[in-house]
């Protein structure tokens, strides 16, 4: 995205020809549309900052309507300094909205920002009655002027021109209680509208629940963001309430750093009936891989507790055919009150999420993307494949392997690596490697298909997923003497790189 100057922008009328003229001057085609009252907010800002005698070079260096692909947080307007010395945010409003709203917002911006520099100067413009608004260093909302933003406004040189995009990578805030436990314990986060809405209302139907159990759902694709709201409201729970948290996988590192600061974290292996009938509060993560015995057990022991559980899930991260069979996930649909389905993705930027699309279906075609975040390369042997598996892992990528079992050998076993598809139930890391070779094959309509694991009950196309869908950031592919799959997974991307 470049930068742009506002004046420039507010000489057009008409709105749809005022979005376009927008991407032309930002060079973002995928540029959010801009609304009526948006247009009207931004042109009587510019007025009143003319009135003022703002000069016309500080209308200039404006990120306008950036949007961070991740996690879907957009901001008005923005000005940094090329040093990363200090930043300007300005929110626009059509209509007061109530000033602790406005302060949340400004608050949330200012963490986001945050690491780039924390010489944020935050206002919100409200053009109904033409006030401003300030966010002061103690993050208190304070009432300004016109004048107060035009002084802000006054350096004129020094700013950002473009590639907003490069200043903000997953790692710097996107948090996990699993791949950034620390950060999450000490805060440094925030919940996206629709979590925050679906933990508002479930805490108000247990504040309101009589004496009864209570079971609700909470589904979602990878990097909606289940497991931050689950152990957000476990945070809150915690203070009044016995609660416990049911992992479906095997405990992380993380999963034991958490527990030794009092969280009450246990794989469902180890989960029995007396453990559930203590916990005022059962909370199961990654639901979908619960067995038969494992989902009756907590169901029966909350309904005679008369507890309250919630299931977190999603019902295509299965690994196995008998998985598939017993479809746990709509047992929960059939048992819960209420669903709660996020559908804001918070991890997965959308240019990662089209490429996943198209590699696994290629028939439905690419997005206009340029996949810069993708790498695909070939290795014509399994040695190589080795090569270049190490020289990913050197530059930080995680290699993620398809899980063996023992079931007999695999063609994957010789690449070794610590994590494999199992393992990494519920984590996410910020760069991924996979190996795929002439395991996988596209069928004649185009979908992404595998021959049988050595394990019957193992599903190749799964493990595949749940593999790619880890990562935050950036992909690795490593195809492996199969130059066929390779020209067909390349050829989806041919031309598309900027």
């Amino acid at each position: 995205m470049k930068a742009i100057n506002l004046y420039l922008l507010c000489q057009v009328g008409p709105v749809d020809t005022f979005a376009d003229y927008a991407r032309i001057l930002t060079r973002e085609k995928y540029l959010k549309g801009v609304r009526e009252n948006e247009q009207a907010s931004l042109h009587a800002l510019v007025e009143d900052l003319r009135a003022v005698r703002l000069p016309y070079e500080a209308f200039g260096g404006f990120f306008f309507s950036f949007n961070i692909d991740h996690i879907g947080k957009e901001f008005d307007l923005l000005k940094i300094k090329a040093d990363r010395s200090r930043i300007l945010n300005v929110e626009l409003k059509s209509e007061m909205t109530g000033e602790a709203r406005i302060r949340h917002q400004l608050v949330q911006n200012r963490y986001y920002l945050g690491h780039i520099t924390k010489n944020v100067d935050s206002f919100t413009y409200v053009s109904s009655d033409r006030k401003v608004y300030r966010l002061n260093e103690a993050d208190e909302l304070c009432t300004s002027s016109i004048a107060e933003l035009q002084a802000a406004l006054a350096d004129a040189e020094g700013w950002l021109d473009e590639k907003i995009e490069d200043l903000f990578a997953a790692e710097d805030y996107l948090i996990s209680p699993i791949a950034t436990p620390r950060k999450f314990v000490e805060g440094m986060y925030f919940l996206t509208q629709q979590q925050e809405t679906y933990k508002n209302q479930i805490m108000k139907l247990l504040a309101e629940r009589d004496d009864r159990p209570l079971f609700l759902g909470l589904k979602g694709s990878p990097g909606t963001g289940k497991t931050l709201m689950m152990y957000d409201m476990a945070r809150d729970l915690a203070a009044r309430s016995r609660v416990i948290i049911v992992h479906c996988g095997q405990l992380t590192e993380a999963h034991l750093w958490l527990k030794e600061r009092g969280w009450d974290i246990r794989p469902v292996s180890r989960v029995g009936r007396s453990e559930l009938l203590e916990a005022d509060i059962v909370l199961v993560d990654e639901s979908q891989r619960l067995r038969q015995d494992q989902f009756a057990l907590i169901r029966d022991t909350v309904e005679e507790r008369e507890g309250f559980c919630l299931f977190a899930y999603d019902p295509r991260q299965v690994l196995l055919y008998s998985e598939m069979e017993r479809d746990i996930s709509g047992q929960i649909d059939e048992l819960t009150e209420i669903t709660y389905r996020l559908s804001e993705k918070i991890r997965a930027n959308k240019e990662l999420s089209s490429f996943l699309r198209v590699l696994l279906e290629s028939r439905i075609g690419p997005d206009d993307y340029s996949y810069r975040n993708i790498d695909v390369v070939f290795a014509a042997s399994p040695d190589e494949g080795n090569i270049i598996r190490k020289a990913f892992i050197s530059r930080g990528y995680r290699f993620i392997n398809f899980t063996s079992e023992g079931r007999g050998s695999t063609s994957f076993d010789r690449y070794g690596g610590e994590m494999n598809t199992h393992k990494v139930i519920g984590q996410e890391f910020t760069d991924v490697v996979m190996i795929l070779d002439n395991t996988f094959y596209y069928d004649e309509e185009g979908i992404l298909k595998a021959r049988a694991h050595p394990n019957p009950d193992y599903i190749y196309e799964q493990l595949l997923y749940q593999g790619v869908t880890r990562t935050r950031e950036r992909l690795g592919l490593i195809v492996v003497e199969n130059f066929e799959l390779f020209r067909h997974v390349t050829s989806l991307i041919r031309d598309r790189y900027a």
